[in-house]
């Protein structure tokens, strides 16, 4: 019977003054989840959608190739360069446009030009979300603008910011805090990264901004600090998106650290085992490749007493559990095992037996066999001295011997047989 063996902690308590209706926060590196608030819901992206327009514009490649402008920016409201159809531009400066200053025209104009057509490029949106694991995600547009059947979840929105900043035109572009446009027949205009973090927290890269009134005010990051790599989604805050960033981000680096948490073979603890001949089990940890983001405490062995001898080397005997907050509601486990074989004094007590039982018999088989060598050649009681007993100066007679020297009658007289 397996013991229980759990190393338990309180997980801290996340902020308690978050207005996102959606959260996620992971480890970019190894996908563990730190604090999700509603990861499966289904939520409107806004301009976070232009984390895949930009994706997918950048791994096209050809960044300095020039691109005409067509009649698809015709009616794109909201946040836009302002283009009109017959003007060039860059598709690096398409895709700066596209993820720093978030213009909607610029989306519709990379479409066209990747796929052939809006549609096609969607279709193409949706496709490479699914590649990524981002299967509750429909989009209907390029750029976000609000389609009561274009939504996606935070999870989702983690997932596609994960591949897009394996990217390194992706990831550079992001980082920067403006850029300036070349649109041919016009006057040179620097224009601003939206995402209000960059150049002001240094631990965050980027990476989108987004909002619609029906979505809220959104935000996807990537943070760094400390060894840790954090991918957040906050989505559906009512009026800004900033401080549930900050006081998220600052709520992991208070409270949270990037280290080995137990080595797979490593002693974690020990459990008693009832019935036991050579004392407690050693517990070790199975299943830990890495580091991993963990809170700034060192966990408590908590121990059953129902492990009872005998335990082979490699019995399930535990887990290594991480309390995980309220809002994501799934501990972080992994599995411990015994180090060792413990016997049980039972199985011990019938082995001496045995031992003790075959050792008497040999013992016994012994005393016979040296007896028996003992007693061969004395003669029986009352027989004459030395009788059975041989000189060791005289061999014994050969009878043979001394029939062959006796002569007959016939020999001694010379005759001779002659047939």
């Amino acid at each position: 019977m397996a013991v229980w063996a759990t190393l338990a902690l309180a997980f801290p308590d996340p902020p308690s003054d978050l207005t996102a209706t959606a959260v996620y926060v992971a480890d970019a590196e190894t996908g563990q989840v730190v604090l999700a608030k509603a990861p499966g819901e289904a939520r409107y992206p806004a301009s976070t959608t232009k984390i895949v327009t930009g994706l997918l514009l950048a791994e096209a490649g050809e960044p300095d190739r020039i691109v005409v402008v067509g009649r698809e920016v015709l009616g794109v409201t909201g946040s836009r360069l302002r283009l009109r159809p017959g003007e060039r531009i860059s598709r690096r400066d398409l895709l700066k446009a596209i993820l720093l200053y978030s213009a909607n025209d610029a989306c519709m104009t990379a479409a066209v030009d990747v796929a052939g057509s809006v549609p096609a490029f969607v279709e193409r949106m949706n496709k490479r979300a699914a590649e990524l694991g981002a299967t509750l995600t429909s989009f209907k547009n390029p750029n976000g603008l609000h389609d009561a059947y274009h939504y996606t979840t935070a999870q989702d929105l983690a997932r596609i910011a994960v591949a897009a900043m394996k990217n390194p035109v992706f990831r550079q572009t992001v980082g920067l805090k403006s850029f300036t446009p070349s649109i041919s027949g016009r006057p040179e205009q620097e224009l601003p990264n939206r995402n209000k973090l960059i150049g002001v927290d240094p631990t965050n890269l980027g990476i989108k901004t987004g909002w619609t009134n029906p979505a809220g005010r959104c935000f996807v990051g990537w943070h760094e600090q400390g060894g840790m790599t954090l991918v957040t989604v906050v989505l559906g805050c009512p009026k800004d998106w900033v401080p549930d960033q900050t006081a998220l981000v600052a709520w992991v680096w208070d409270n949270f650290e990037r280290r080995e948490l137990k080595r797979p073979g490593e002693r974690v603890g020990s459990a008693p085992v009832a019935g036991a001949l050579n004392g407690p089990a050693g517990l070790e940890v199975v299943g830990v490749k890495g580091a991993r983001i963990v809170p700034r405490q060192e966990p408590t062995l908590v121990r059953s007493a129902d492990f009872r001898a005998p335990v082979a080397r490699g019995t399930a005997a535990g887990m290594l559990v991480y309390r995980a907050a309220p809002a994501d509601g799934s501990d972080w486990t992994w599995d411990a095992v015994s180090q060792q074989v413990v016997t049980s004094q039972r199985v011990w007590s019938r082995w001496v037996l045995l031992w003790a039982a075959l050792g008497l018999a040999g013992l016994a088989t012994v005393i016979l066999l040296f007896s028996g060598r003992r007693n061969r050649g004395r003669p029986p009681r009352g027989g004459p001295p030395g009788a059975g007993r041989r000189s060791p100066l005289r061999p014994p007679a050969n009878p043979l011997v001394g029939s062959a020297r006796r002569r007959s009658p016939a020999s001694d007289s010379g005759s001779e047989d002659r047939s």
